[in-house]
This record gives structure tokens, sequence and C-alpha cells, in this order.
């Protein structure tokens, strides 16, 4: 079955190439002119809402998604309606239905796809980018229909299948102009499921997508199983893949159910790896500024921006447009290294220990914190960097005494808090004493009585010496 033969995929856009996709996504805010100070700091906060840096992970799941969709109308499109309509013909709405409800009952199933990962990674924006490559609604006259490309639902927090399908509706009425809301407002359960399907049938919808699917373990009893069990019928019964986006919680939901596992094939998105694809998002991030000059980006900002943010995009965002209001704020035109601590002492005073328990792949901490990854991977990895170093990585990120290399166990030594200069880059050291650090500055009131225990500590040199950490 051609595509041009098929009137569900001829009005949908084109799968793009990997360049001209994320030609499409990324985008850095234009700037008014700046007249003052005020105004300088004013449009700083268009970065947080408008930069984004389009990238190859986001098209391979960009590709994932439409690749669904794609096939999923193909399989549900008849063939006596295409042949029919080439005849010149027109159906009704009950027509259409009718040959589309039996071409689903012998069309095999069209499995989804997932993206989980950690929070600030970009998932809800990529989701929104590749929903605004597709048409809200299309009319297709011929059929008697509107047909519905992508319907974005966010996961109810009770869990509910009666709340999942209001949330469905709602979103149904925006796109398609129509008032299921009301219309079904006084339904039980059982007939609002059976609406669901039935309007998702007769609006042709390709793909829906469940956002923030974690919310589903906040109930630990029957609506939990019940939405699960409705969402994999919902695929089986009307063909249409669905797209799961949540945090790394979501992971006990997708894969605790190899039904619903065996469905989905997707994506897992961590914090950045100090690679090429970091080094590309910070040189685009740092070309943002409010601030005058020509600085160009060295290695020694760009390893501290990573060290106080751990890589996750989102902090990358802020910590540079604080450190651009710092600067205004001291009539500089440079981002220097203690602009950037100064920034993230305002900033990230909450997920400190956050980002040292991923600095250090510390369990103990990230167990506070469920939609970090997962506690296994943690434990695996502090394993790994025991027996490489031949010490407990527990006790090394406390500062606990070790067994001297070398020695049966009787001569024993305490790591030193300086490090050596030599071997080990100052910056890691934020996150090797967390313990010690956060005793030190827990009494601090201002960002500069930070920054100079930070240098008494050897944590950071004094910033007449920086040359290179």
């Amino acid at each position: 079955m051609e595509t041009k033969d098929n009137p569900l995929l001829s009005c949908l856009p084109l799968l793009k190439t990997r360049i001209s996709f994320i030609n499409a996504i990324s985008k850095a805010p234009l700037f008014n002119t700046f007249n003052s100070i005020q105004d300088r700091l004013i449009e700083s906060e268009k970065i947080i809402s408008e930069f984004f840096v389009g990238l190859p992970r986001h098209y391979y799941f960009y590709e994932r998604v439409v690749n669904k969709m794609i096939e999923s109308y193909r399989i549900r499109t008849p063939e006596v309606m295409i042949r029919k309509l080439a005849e010149g013909n027109t159906f009704s709405h009950q027509e259409t239905i009718d040959l589309l409800s039996d071409q689903i009952r012998t069309a095999p199933s069209i499995f989804g796809t997932y993206l989980i990962g950690l929070a600030g990674t970009g998932k809800t924006t990529i989701v929104n980018n590749i929903i605004k490559l597709f048409p809200k609604a299309i009319p297709q006259p011929k059929l008697g229909v509107t047909q519905i490309p992508i319907v974005r639902i966010q996961t109810p927090y009770r869990a509910s299948r009666k709340d999942l399908c209001k949330s469905f509706f709602r979103e149904l009425d925006n796109l398609a102009k129509t008032n299921y809301s009301e219309q079904f407002i006084r339904h039980n359960e059982t007939d609002l499921a059976d609406q669901v399907r039935r309007k998702t049938l007769s609006h042709m919808i390709g793909t829906i997508v469940l956002d923030e699917i974690q919310d589903l373990k906040t109930s630990k009893t029957g609506p939990t199983e019940m939405t699960l069990a409705f969402i994999k019928q919902l695929t089986n019964v009307v063909g249409v893949p669905i797209v799961f986006i949540g945090s790394l919680e979501s992971a006990g939901i997708l894969f605790g159910n190899f039904q619903l596992a065996s469905r989905s094939q997707g994506f897992k998105w961590e914090r950045f790896e100090k690679d090429d694809t970091y080094d590309y998002f910070i040189k685009s991030l740092f070309k943002c500024r409010v601030i005058d000059g020509d600085q160009e980006l060295d290695k020694t900002i760009a390893d501290l921006y990573y060290e106080l943010t751990q890589g996750i995009p989102r902090l990358l965002n802020l910590l540079h447009v604080e450190a651009q209001k710092i600067c205004l704020h001291s009539k500089k035109n440079r981002i220097e290294p203690r602009d950037l601590v100064i920034a993230s002492k305002n900033l990230f005073t909450s997920t400190s220990l956050a980002m040292s328990g991923i600095k250090n792949y510390n369990a103990e901490i990230l167990s506070r914190y469920p939609d970090l990854l997962t506690i296994e991977n943690f434990k695996k990895n502090m394993v790994t960097r025991g027996e490489d170093s031949g010490k407990s990585s527990d006790s090394y990120s406390e500062g606990k005494e070790h067994t001297a290399p070398g020695t049966n166990g009787s001569s024993r030594k305490r790591i030193k808090n300086k490090p050596d200069d030599s071997k080990v880059p100052l910056t890691n050291e934020i996150y090797r004493m967390q313990g010690d650090l956060l005793e030190l500055t827990q009494n601090c009131k201002t960002s500069n009585e930070v920054y100079r225990i930070f240098s008494e500590q050897h944590i950071i040199p004094d910033i007449s010496e920086v040359v290179e950490f």
C-alpha cells in the first residue's frame, strides 16, 4: 500500500532527516535591545525558557515515535477503503467506523515505545517539539471524520481509569473541538473506558502519549493494575501505539509487567557524559549571553560547569543564567570560576546532596531520591570502583579509614582533606567530601563566605591563582 494512496498517511508530514529535525527543534533566544542592567536581567530569563539544543538522541526518539505511528496507520487502513476512494466514493462517518473496526479485529498489535530518564534531561520538551511538527487535527471529508495524529495525556495522580479517561476527553476536546468531557460527565468508569476506545477509533488517533507515567505508582492497590490493564487493552483493541514518558521511577511500572515491557522498546536518558555531546551543548549554551564581551569558553570553565551541575541540562541552563546575573551586578563582562561557584550556592542548596550522590555513585545518598538512577545501578558501580581502587567506595566518599595499599590491614591511615594537586582535579573534592562541606558551610549566610571556605579548604584555588584545574 503506497503512502500517497492512504488518506491517513498522505496528510502527515514526511519523516525528517536527522539534520533537518535537529535544525527544526534547535532554538536560541532573540534578545531585545539592552538599555539597562534591569533589561539584561529580564532578558537573561529567556535562556531558561527558549534555549534548546537538538541532539542525536532526540532524533532517535522522534524517528521511533513517527515510524510506530506510520506503521499503525498502515495496518489499520482497509484495502477496500483505498480502492473505493480511488474510484471516487465517499463514506459516511458510520461506514468509516465499521470498516476500521473490521480491519482492527484481524490486524496485528502495534507496540509502543517509552522515554524515561533523569529529571531535567528534556523529556517533556522533546515530546512537545515532536507534537508541534504535526497538525493538531486533520479533516477527512471523504471519510466523514476528523483525524487526530497525536493525543498527549497527563497521567492522573490517583492512577485510576476514570481519571485517565477524563484526561483523554479533555485533550481530545481541545484538539477536535468536541464536547466529550461534558457529554460523558455522568458515565461510570466502565462506560468511560468504552467511550475512550470508540473515540480513539472514530478520530483515527495515530499515537497516544502518556506523560508522567511514574504517577501510576502513587496507588499501590487496584487502580494502578486496572489502569495498566486498560492501557494494554487499548493497544490490542484499537491498535494505537502508546508512548510512555516518565522519570526513572517509571522503570518499575514499565518493566515490572512482562506483557507491558515486551510491548515497548524505548530509551533511557541520563545526564551528559563528558564527551562530544556535552562539549557541543555547553558551547552552544555559552554563546547565549546578555553580558558584553567576546569571551571564549575554555576547558576550565567548561569543566566547572559540569562539576557544579553533573551534566544535567536543566541545571546547566539555570547555572549559566545565574552566573550572568552575578556578573551584571558586579559590572563584569566575563564569567569567571568564582561566579559559577557563587551561582551554584545560590541555586543548588536543595540539590547539592543529590548531585554528590550522582558524582560518587553513593547508593546511601541516592536511596533518598527515588526518581534518580536505580539503586542497583549505583551498587554495581560502587563495587566496580572499589575493586579497581582497592578501597571501599562507601568509606572513600565519607572520608573513613582505609587499609593502605600493599599492607595486611594492620597499618591504616585516613584520607587527607587536601588533595594531591598533581593527580586529582581540585573541583572533584567538592563531591568527595560532601559530609565535611555540609558541616563547614551550613552556617554560611552569604555566597562570599562559602567561597572563602572552599578556597581555604583547597577545594578550589584562590581566584587570583586560577590558571587551570
